[in-house]
């Protein structure tokens, strides 16, 4: 019974097959069929991920123009909160301010999706920690000098290849790690560069005394010296244990084991002085006995005063101070009496010494101190400071950039050495950068020229500038013929948002060759082409001439006849 019904269903179902369909009302065939539908696949993105460079968990020095650095690619906008206070848009480039002690920071990006990522960290304000005095490397002529605060006060006690340049005369590279809060007096909490170390013309100077820490094997080197084969000197004498590198350009590279003094001059040559031979008789010449040697010095080689200082230029803010050390050098034998002042900026600076007496071979140290009242405009002061001993006077120039009080911007110029001595007439090259380092875009005017050391002004020209974040500027200026011989400087000036900035460079116009100096030359020139290029005479109109110099001579000694009665009558006898 259930076969049959069993039978009886698979017989229907086969009967059948065609009228069953699917859901989709299509009738089941087998074959394999396509159709069109909407799939919607999501894919559910990650977090942007931030990776924050600074600041760290540690303590910072400064509380001002604190960096933001960090990195999140994938971020479609990001923002911060210092402190919990309100959201800040979050730039590459952005800084902040903090007040002293501890603080937190957040850091917000989000996605396209909407997704948001946060980081934060902790970390401190303490600038009673450590007050770094280096005015010298942070102006306008700081080069690749370190800047500390961009360093935490963890860091700065094991820092590495600091540099202190300055690019109108030389610079320092310490090739060991310093910890530079370990002076000679922890406990004061303040790094004193500018009165421990001095970078001037043909000087690099470290007190090892007060900096024991920074007392280290270092690189130097010394800018536009004129020396054909320079020596390095140590304390005025050889330095034995210092290796020079290289000297190209007026740039003395070399290597030192430990600090003093350092300077060049040129190499001592050696001129000999000839003995002659002892005793009579035959033939002899000279021998060379004994060498003198002769030693070269720069600037004044013959002269008592030896000023071992070049121009001076300096960056000073409305307010602010800076101080110039002099060594004077008397190179005589007797005792002198020196005086020191200045000429036309005397109410901007105070000598610590300005009448005095130098014993025989004997240095001094002077030191002045330029100090710029709050209410003084920006612009380029000059004038001179004068060392005076008997019947021996020394000038050094001084141009004082006065720039606004709380800057944005900062101006430096640069003459390229081959423009550094000129003749009148002649094309000079300057080399003027705005570095824009508040990153406030605008327009400014600039204004460059020439002006000589009396500050009268020998030409000037004016364009309109576009500032953005660091500008480098070739200028160009033809020279009068006319100009005297003597120091000029090339100055620029940039005002930004009623704020002024300036800076300056010196350069010295040559002497012209006078006529008869030029006709000397041209005679001497003459007479070594003759020299060089006069046709010998043969070498048979030679001999001829020779001939008959000498032809009566050789005839009475051909003539046999002569012979013979020379030989007979006891004049001339023959041994064998």
């Amino acid at each position: 019974m259930k076969k049959g019904v069993l039978i009886i269903l698979l017989f229907l179902l086969i009967t059948n097959v065609s009228a069953i369909k699917v859901i989709t009302g299509e009738t089941v065939t087998g074959k394999a069929t396509s159709h069109q539908t909407n799939v919607s696949i999501k894919i559910i993105a990650y977090p942007p991920n931030i990776t924050l460079y600074g600041p760290e968990n540690k303590t910072y020095i400064r509380n001002s123009s604190i960096p933001i650095n960090y990195s999140c690619p994938t971020a479609l906008a990001t923002w911060y909160s210092l402190d919990n206070s309100e959201n800040l848009t979050l730039t590459q480039g952005t800084t902040f301010s903090a007040a002293e002690g501890a603080h937190n920071l957040n850091i917000y990006a989000n996605n396209s999706d909407g997704i948001e990522s946060n980081l934060s960290i902790n970390f401190y304000i303490n600038t009673s920690l450590l007050t770094i005095i280096y005015e010298e490397y942070k102006g306008a002529y700081k080069g690749n000098s370190t800047y500390f605060e961009e360093y935490v006060y963890e860091d700065l006690q094991n820092i590495s290849n600091i540099i202190l340049e300055n690019t109108n005369y030389g610079k320092i590279k310490f090739n060991q790690n310093i910890n530079i809060t370990e002076d000679s007096n922890f406990s004061d909490r303040t790094l004193d560069l500018d009165s421990n170390t001095n970078v001037s013309f043909n000087r690099i100077e470290l007190d090892a005394t007060n900096l024991p820490n920074f007392n280290k094997p270092s690189t130097l080197w010394l800018y536009g010296l004129t020396y054909s084969n320079p020596k390095v000197l140590k304390d005025g004498a050889n330095c034995t244990a210092c290796k020079i590198e290289n000297y190209s350009g007026g740039t003395l590279k070399f290597n030192i084991t430990g600090f003093s003094v350092y300077s060049a001059a040129e190499t001592t040559s050696t001129t000999p002085t000839e003995t002659p031979s002892p005793g009579g008789g035959g033939g002899g010449g000279g021998v060379l006995r004994n060498r003198t040697l002769i030693e070269i010095e720069y600037p004044f080689p013959q002269e008592e005063i030896y000023i071992r200082r070049g121009a001076i230029t300096l960056t000073i803010k409305q307010g602010g101070m800076k101080v110039e050390r002099i060594e004077i050098d008397n190179r005589g034998n007797k005792k002198i009496i020196v005086r020191v002042y200045a000429l036309n900026i005397t109410e901007y600076l105070q000598i610590n010494e300005t009448d005095f007496e130098m014993p025989a071979d004997s240095s001094e140290n002077i030191s002045v101190e330029f100090l710029i009242p709050e209410s003084l405009l920006p612009n380029i002061y000059i004038g001179k400071l004068v060392i005076e001993s008997g019947n021996q006077t020394r000038e050094i120039p001084i141009s004082i950039n006065v720039i606004s009080k709380n800057p944005d911007l900062e101006v430096t110029t640069k003459i390229p050495e081959r423009f550094l001595q000129i003749k009148a007439g002649k094309e000079i090259e300057g080399i003027i950068t705005i570095n824009n380092f508040e990153d406030v875009k605008g327009t400014a005017t600039l204004e460059y020229g020439v002006l000589n050391e009396y500050n009268a002004l020998i030409t000037n020209y004016t364009e309109i500038a576009e500032i953005e974040n660091l500008i480098e500027l070739i200028r160009k200026i033809r020279l009068p013929s006319d100009l005297k011989p003597g120091r000029y400087l090339f100055y620029a000036k940039v005002t930004f948002k009623d704020k002024t900035y300036s800076s300056s460079s010196w350069f010295y116009i040559k002497k012209p060759l006078l006529p008869y100096t030029i006709t000397i030359c041209m005679i001497i020139g003459v007479v070594i082409l003759y020299f060089l290029f006069r046709k010998k005479k043969p070498r048979k109109e030679e001999g001829r001439e020779e001939e008959k110099k000498t032809g009566k001579k050789d005839k009475i000694k051909n003539k046999v006849p002569a012979k013979k009665y020379v030989m007979k009558n006891g004049y001339l006898e023959i041994k064998s």
